[in-house]
C-alpha cells in the first residue's frame, strides 16, 4: 500500500503496476522518469518496448550496475546521469553516454552551454520550496525539473511569463 505515510487520505490505496503506469504514459502521451529499485532492468525494458515508450522513457538508479545492465541490453536507452556523482563534466559524460544530466542547486550551471551544444538535454533536481531558488531555475531554463514542489513552481513560471509578456 502506498501513501498512508504522507497522508490519511492515502491509507489503503494500491501501488500502480508499472504496466498500469506505461499504459497511462499513453494515454496521455506522457515522458516518464524510470528508476531503477529493485527491480531488474530487462523486464522493466521489455515493458517500456511493448508499449512503445522507449522514446518517451529516460532511467537511473543509485545502483550503478542496473544501469550497466540496461546499457548492455538497451543501447539506445535514454539513461540520466548525476552531474553530482562525477567529478567533472567530461566524466560524466563519458559513463553510459547518458541522454540527460541532472545537476542540483549546487553544481556549476556554467556548464549547461556545453550540454546545449552537444544536445543532451538538462534537468534541475530540488526539493526545497524557496522561491528565490525557484526563480533561479526558471532563469536557467532547463530542459526539465524535478521538483518536490511542482504547483508552486508551475504558479511562479506562469507569474514569470505574464510578466515577460507585458513588462
Amino acid at each position: 500500500y502506498a501513501g498512508s505515510w504522507f497522508s490519511k487520505h492515502f491509507a489503503g490505496e494500491q501501488i500502480p503496476t508499472l504496466n498500469e503506469i506505461l499504459e497511462m504514459a499513453n494515454l496521455f502521451d506522457g515522458k516518464l522518469y524510470i528508476e531503477f529499485k529493485s527491480a531488474s532492468p530487462l523486464p522493466v525494458w521489455q515493458a517500456v518496448l511493448a508499449h512503445g515508450l522507449e522514446k518517451k522513457c529516460f532511467f537511473w538508479s543509485f545502483d550503478d550496475q542496473k544501469l550497466q545492465d540496461l546499457r548492455a541490453i538497451a543501447p539506445e536507452a535514454n539513461i540520466m546521469m548525476r552531474r553530482q556523482d562525477f567529478p567533472t563534466l567530461q566524466e560524466t559524460l563519458n559513463n553510459l553516454a547518458p541522454a540527460l544530466i541532472e545537476y542540483t542547486i549546487y553544481e556549476d550551471w556554467s556548464e549547461f552551454e556545453q550540454l546545449q551544444a552537444l544536445n543532451i538535454p538538462i534537468m534541475i533536481a530540488y526539493n526545497g520550496d524557496d522561491p528565490d531558488v525557484m526563480e533561479r531555475i526558471i532563469k536557467a531554463r532547463p530542459d526539465m525539473v524535478n521538483l518536490n514542489q511542482p504547483f508552486l513552481f508551475t504558479k511562479m513560471c506562469s507569474n514569470t511569463h505574464r510578466t515577460e509578456e507585458t513588462g
